[in-house]
């Protein structure tokens, strides 16, 4: 497939481009806009107090809508699991049929594994931290953070080649056909109904737009988020986090972020620390020459609701 076809209508665009004065918005160009900063549905306004002011997405399509609910049922009997009220192997099962509904191998590897005893029993405990082998990708250019963190999830999980045989690049997730983040200038939360990020991770890695990967978004609940990204970590997939930093010293940021600006951003989470009330996560600003944040480390650990209110507003996938 050379191209996707979309509807370009009620874009939240994400971009990482600097205008204007000390406290303006590093990204946030409004709906379907590309080429000017028009901000639009909210989308990057805040009120007096310095509150978001969330802005609502285009509505999923039936058959997104259907694979988020059944991975939100998933997360939550999981969560069951290991409160010991639920049988280890009755979720692995559910796990694997999920896998087959939506056209996804079964088979392929995951954290627990319901054939092997000893795995049975971590899953039922649960685990008090787990990261997985994920390495931090700079982006290469102010705009490229989606590339950068989707290369870095992609990387971890083995595919250096995309289905249809492309070389793992964030040049090549910027296409048009992935990404879209050389056509908006950013990438993009949504186009439509269509959800880029998750959609580029399904298709590099099957061919199919619709797969394992989902998006949640705008409105962020700490407690979900933590059921959901740790759930997925602890199946061997990697989180990706679309955050937004509003300006001002007293809000929440991500670490070594300048902090007079609001910052729409693109993070790849891999892991976590005291029962996921810790969130690891690697920065594509880090190294990155064009936004000169040499403050940023790699890698991070934050407070899992802290990065929640930072997510809250944009979303993640999962």
């Amino acid at each position: 497939m050379n191209s996707r076809l979309r509807m370009f209508t009620g874009l939240f665009v994400l971009a990482a481009l600097t205008v204007g004065s000390t406290n303006a918005t590093f990204a946030g160009e409004g709906k379907g806009h590309k080429g000017s900063v028009v901000i639009g549905n909210g989308a990057g306004q805040v009120t007096a107090s310095g509150a978001k002011v969330i802005p609502a997405a285009d509505p999923l399509s039936p058959k997104q809508q259907r694979i988020l609910d059944r991975k939100q049922e998933l997360s939550a009997e999981y969560r069951k699991v290991k409160e010991g009220k639920v049988d280890a192997k009755t979720h692995e099962a559910n796990y694997k049929q999920f896998l087959k509904e939506i056209g996804e191998d079964p088979s392929q590897p995951g954290a627990a594994v319901a054939s092997e005893t000893a795995d049975v029993g971590t899953m039922a405990a649960g685990y008090a931290s787990r990261t997985l082998s994920l390495t931090q990708v700079a982006q290469s250019n102010s705009y490229y953070c989606g590339p950068g963190s989707a290369y870095a999830i992609l990387g971890a999980l083995g595919k250096w080649t995309s289905y249809d045989g492309e070389s793992l690049s964030q040049g090549n997730l910027a296409l048009r056909k992935y990404l879209e983040t050389d056509y908006w200038g950013n990438t993009p939360w949504s186009v439509g109904s269509s959800r880029p990020y998750p959609e580029s991770l399904n298709y590099w890695r099957t061919g199919s737009y619709s797969g394992y990967y989902a998006a949640v978004g705008t409105s962020v609940n700490a407690a979900t988020f933590k059921d959901n990204f740790t759930y997925d970590i602890d199946r061997n997939w990697p989180v990706g986090g679309n955050a937004w930093e509003v300006a001002g010293s007293q809000n929440p940021h991500l670490v070594g972020h300048p902090t007079n600006v609001d910052i729409y951003h693109w993070i790849a989470i891999y892991g976590y620390a005291n029962w996921g009330d810790t969130t690891y996560y690697a920065d594509p600003a880090s190294g990155a020459s064009s936004l000169g944040w040499t403050s940023v480390p790699r890698y991070s650990g934050i407070s899992t609701n802290t990065l929640a209110v930072i997510l809250d507003g944009r979303g993640y996938v999962w």
